[in-house]
């Protein structure tokens, strides 16, 4: 066989397979038109190179053909080679060595088979072996039906196989690591970042027992809780995972019903003790093991309270809590900001976050005497108290912060025994008559006392601080008669608790990271850590006045008096939209009144209330994160007739709106050298643009600049481009 015969064995060869692995799809994708076949075979034959059935010529050669029909090259997606579409098929450009190598096997099992060849030049086809035919059939029959046959084996037998083709390439040519630390320009800086988690809710219920010193009881007429965090700590279970172990107390303060028809209400106050273990958590697990850790701060919320009676002397208590564990984790992070490398072409994308600059926290012991006002009577016995500490202002400057806060707080109790008549015949409101110490109707009241706390800011400077966010913890409270000291007429009542005032200071900061590279004529590996980066978009606060009526169904007795309502707030929602933040929630309310029949007794009724309110935030989008906080400012209610009360209520909200990311940050860059040199790429290349495809990806695949792309082919100073676009890659 002649040079000429091995050549076209090799390419009829390769014809079956590239038609095998192509089909009638274009490397983008998208189906080629029938007609731009005809045409391409058209031309073919026009030059000679192809029968009239879609056949090579046998005069021909295939690089003759190539330069006739003159197709641009493209890339294929799958094989990463470049191609030519001839036609419904591709034919590969393998190199010198892989065509000589070849047709010495091919001339090999020629010889070994024994088989006589005509001469192509005499117009006839060559003997082919059974396994080629069958492609062509195969692949013929795939271009009737629609379908791609799958590709063929190699009609050569592994005897005739060289022993390197049987070595794994990586074990031929293995490859080289050199870090390019000496070509890269990075810095340090150490943030500290803030991961709020939210347990898993806890159910606490136990029962209590009534005081051997208090009546028996009959009916709960309402019950207010308040959890408190007393210990906690991180511990690391069997299994491998960390966990907290939490212990804290719930005191329980429960209003009821004597069996004595007495007329009175009575009050007991009880401490639930409760112990509970979960996880920490997935973000609690990496700061093990990358970053510095710090001891977590865990606050509780009452979700729920509930309770049943199960005898005159016991009652069951259930309670659910949520606590949410903050962690404040220093991250020192390294910046890729460049390169002295000119070849190495970096994208870069600047990112914002926020700092917390400084995190303080102060405890306060607060006093003052509770001074009611002219019209009520003086306090005999206080059947219930809530405290609930807000700010009212605060200034930053240097060195220290100034926080004007609020303690408002909520007292229900018995007046003295001389002033029970008057308090029951003036709010009768003249419908009853009230016999002189006939009952006991409690009295409400709601005041507030203010006081300053003043908080050191050691490395605060008076600049650079963005915002700042305060909180405040009630520690304990104690509500106390004091007697008169001499010349003082009556004694005093005084409140005293304890506060611990946190305060964040952030601080904003921009930085230019890299995120992606390559080099225009070396191969470049880099790995990349993922981490979260916050922004605080920013924060706002308003005052929502709340003012519902309040009806009693019809199954209940009407109002008499309404003594008391206790509120709360609960289920709080918070989401972000363009440009504000929507807040909303209910207020658990139960009104404790006195039936209006003249068998008396007390009862209750409960209702939920709802509440919305709207923050402008400018920077606030969909999805974000949103730190809110919720507290009840002035509380007033007022009976109007026998079966409505007017409520109403002040809620003070605040908002901080937060966006979380998680960036990957280029951590290693090395070069790799291989023992071979790269083939050369070709000169010049027309590109059809895929769905996804960026100007930055192009330019990486094909080693230029996004510059050079955009000249040549007219595009925009920006990384869109449209798909099916024909782009010239020189």
């Amino acid at each position: 066989m002649n040079d000429i015969g091995r050549k076209m064995e090799l390419f009829r060869e390769t014809y079956v397979r590239g038609a095998g692995d192509a089909g009638e799809t274009d490397i983008s994708g998208r189906a080629e038109e029938r007609g731009e076949d005809v045409a391409a075979e058209k031309t073919a034959v026009d030059a000679g190179l192809m029968d009239s059935v879609g056949g090579m010529h046998t005069a021909g050669d295939p690089e003759q053909y190539r330069t006739a029909t003159q197709q641009p090259e493209i890339r294929s997606e799958e094989r990463k080679e470049i191609v030519r579409p001839e036609g419904n098929a591709f034919f590969t450009e393998i190199s010198a060595e892989e065509k000589e190598r070849t047709g010495e096997q091919a001339v090999q099992a020629e010889d070994d088979a024994g088989e006589k060849r005509e001469d192509p030049v005499e117009g006839k086809l060559p003997d082919r072996p059974d396994d080629v035919v069958s492609s062509e059939r195969q692949a013929e029959r795939g271009r009737d039906t629609g379908e791609i046959p799958e590709r063929q084996e190699s009609s050569v037998s592994r005897e005739t196989l060289p022993d390197f083709a049987l070595t794994p390439a990586s074990a031929q040519n293995p490859d080289r690591l050199i870090p390019a630390d000496g070509d890269l320009r990075s810095s340090r800086l150490r943030i500290t970042e803030l991961y709020r988690r939210q347990l898993p809710v806890m159910t606490i219920e136990e029962d209590v027992l009534v005081p051997d010193v208090e009546p028996d009881l009959e009916q709960i007429i309402n019950i207010d809780a308040r959890p408190e965090i007393t210990s906690h700590d991180v511990y690391r279970a069997p299994n491998g995972r960390n966990m907290y172990r939490i212990g804290g107390a719930v005191s329980v303060s429960t209003l009821y019903v004597p069996v004595a028809d007495s007329g009175e209400l009575v009050s007991i106050t009880s401490q639930i003790r409760f112990r509970r273990e979960c996880e920490t958590g997935e973000e609690e697990e990496r700061n093990e093991t990358g970053r510095e850790s710090a001891d977590a701060e865990i606050s509780v919320e009452l979700l729920s309270v509930s309770a049943k009676v199960i005898n005159e002397r016991k009652i069951r208590v259930r309670a659910e809590i949520r606590c949410t564990a903050k962690k404040y984790v220093q991250e020192e992070t390294e910046f890729l900001e460049g390169v002295k490398d000119s070849e190495l072409s970096l994208r870069k994308e600047t990112i914002r976050f926020t700092d917390i600059a400084q995190r303080r926290t102060d405890t306060m012991d607060v006093s003052g005497e509770v001074l009611f006002k002219e019209n009520m009577p003086e306090a005999e016995k206080i059947l219930h108290y809530d405290i609930d500490v807000m700010e009212v202002r605060r200034q930053i400057g240097k060195g220290k912060a100034v926080i004007d806060a609020c303690a408002y707080y909520s007292i229900l109790y018995f007046p003295k025994q001389e002033e029970r008549e008057a308090v029951n015949t003036a709010d009768s409101e003249g419908e009853r008559e009230t016999e002189s110490g006939s009952g006991f109707i409690p009295v409400f009241y709601r005041g507030k006392l203010e006081f300053t706390q003043f908080i050191r800011l050691p490395d605060m400077t008076g600049a650079g601080a963005s915002d700042s966010q305060v909180s405040f913890d009630v520690i304990s409270s104690d509500l106390r008669f004091e007697e008169p000291e001499s010349g003082e007429d009556g004694r005093r009542l005084i409140l005293s608790f304890t506060v611990a005032a946190a305060i964040d200071i952030f601080r904003d900061m921009e930085r230019e990271i890299v995120t992606d590279m390559y080099h225009r004529s070396r191969d470049v590996k880099f790995s990349a850590v993922p981490r979260r980066v916050s922004e605080l978009c920013g924060s706002g606060s308003t005052e929502v006045s709340v003012r519902e009526i309040i009806t009693l169904p019809e199954s209940k007795k009407g109002f008499g008096r309404v003594p008391y309502i206790s509120a709360s707030i609960e289920g709080i929602e918070a989401t972000a939209e363009n440009g504000r933040c929507r807040i909303e929630g209910v207020i658990a309310t139960n009104t404790v009144y006195e039936a209006e029949t003249e068998e008396a007794g007390f009862s209750s009724f409960s209702e939920k209330l709802p509440f919305r309110t709207v923050i402008d935030i400018p920077d606030a989008r969909e999805g974000m994160t949103i730190d809110c906080s919720c507290g009840m400012k002035d509380i007033w209610f007022d009976r109007m007739n026998a079966r409505q009360t007017e409520f109403s209520c002040t809620l003070a909200v605040s908002a901080y709106v937060w966006k979380i990311e998680e960036y990957r940050f280029i951590d290693k860059v090395c070069y790799i050298e291989r023992e071979e040199d790269a083939e050369e790429s070709a000169g010049m290349v027309v590109y059809v643009t895929r769905p996804g495809d960026t100007q930055w990806s192009i330019a990486k695949e094909f080693r230029t600049t996004m510059r050079e792309l955009q000249l040549i082919n007219g595009l925009e100073d920006s990384d869109y481009v449209e798909a099916g676009r024909k782009l010239l890659i020189l």
